[in-house]
C-alpha cells in the first residue's frame, strides 16, 4: 500500500505555476514563487517534483548574431577577370582591404598597386 503524498499540495502548485507560465519558469523560479506563498519546501524537492511530473522548460534557442542584410546593391563587374598583365602603364590598377584587430581596436590596411 502506498504511502498518501505528503506533498501533494505542493505539486498541485508546481504543475500550476508550470502551466500558468507558459512552460518556461524552472525550478528556481517556481521554488521563489512558493517561498513568496510561504510554503516551505527546498529547492531541492521542488526540482524532485517537476521531474517527477516530466515538467520540462521549454526554451527557444537564440539565434547567433549575424549582420549580413544580403545584396543591397548590384556587385562591380570584373574587368580584370584573372588577367593580370597590362600592355602599358596606369591600364590596370588593384586594390586591397584588409582589417585586423590592433591593440584591441579594428583597423584596416588599403594596399593599391598598379600592374605592369
Amino acid at each position: 500500500m502506498k504511502k498518501p503524498d505528503k506533498y501533494n499540495d505542493i505539486r498541485v502548485r508546481i504543475r500550476l505555476f508550470f502551466k500558468e507560465n507558459k512552460q518556461r519558469y524552472g525550478y528556481r523560479r517556481i521554488y521563489g514563487l512558493l517561498k513568496r506563498e510561504k510554503r516551505t519546501v527546498s529547492e531541492k524537492v521542488v526540482r524532485q517534483i517537476m521531474r517527477e511530473e516530466g515538467a520540462i522548460v521549454i526554451c527557444k534557442r537564440r539565434r547567433k548574431y549575424n549582420s549580413y542584410q544580403g545584396e543591397i546593391s548590384p556587385s562591380v563587374p570584373n574587368r580584370i577577370e584573372r588577367n593580370f598583365q597590362a600592355d602599358k602603364p596606369n591600364q590596370k590598377w588593384l586594390t586591397d582591404i584588409t582589417e585586423f584587430a590592433l591593440s584591441g581596436r579594428k583597423s584596416l590596411s588599403f594596399c593599391t598597386s598598379g600592374l605592369f
